[in-house]
């Protein structure tokens, strides 16, 4: 009797467990389309990723409804799945974050300051440009920033790149 009331216990909540994912996928699909909608429109990063985000999680809600369906057999294709849609963002948010990026107050003020500089800095393409930004964008203390921004237009005036 006790295997059976457990395996009625287990039905019941693997049925529950349905019935909430359910909700998550229609929840999840409404908060995505208004967060990608309103991000394309707006030219916003933060909430088209957000809506990414969100495809991500109907993806893994989908997934998890399939495995619920197929049991344990699904689940190395299950994982594969909400990987993959992991790695879109990621990919997503790079070449957003690259395409978008523009040249801080300082190093566009140094560079109006130092002409040859600025020609080879004007001349370089996407990926060295954004290199650059990146390392002056993460400089965490004032004294770093201004440290790599000097060595950046040393750099820059002897016609050297980051790749």
């Amino acid at each position: 009797m006790a295997s059976n009331s457990a395996l009625t216990n287990q039905a019941r909540a693997v049925a529950r467990g349905k019935r909430l994912e359910y909700f998550t996928i229609g929840w999840n699909s409404l908060e995505g389309l208004i967060a990608l909608l309103a991000g394309f429109l707006a030219g916003s990063v933060a909430l088209v990723g957000f809506g990414f985000d969100s495809a991500i999680e109907v993806t893994s809600g989908a997934a998890l409804l399939w495995r619920l369906h197929r049991g344990e057999r699904a689940e190395r294709a299950t994982l594969r799945m909400v990987g993959a849609c992991f790695v879109t963002l990621a990919i997503y948010v790079a070449y957003d974050s690259a395409r978008t990026s523009t040249v801080p107050e300082d190093l566009e003020g140094a560079l109006k300051r130092n002409a040859k500089a600025r020609r080879f800095f004007e001349a370089l393409d996407r990926a060295n440009r954004y290199a650059i930004l990146f390392r002056l964008q993460t400089a965490k203390k004032a004294e770093t920033r201004a440290r790599r921004l000097a060595g950046f237009l040393k750099m820059l005036e002897r016609g050297r790149k980051i790749h």
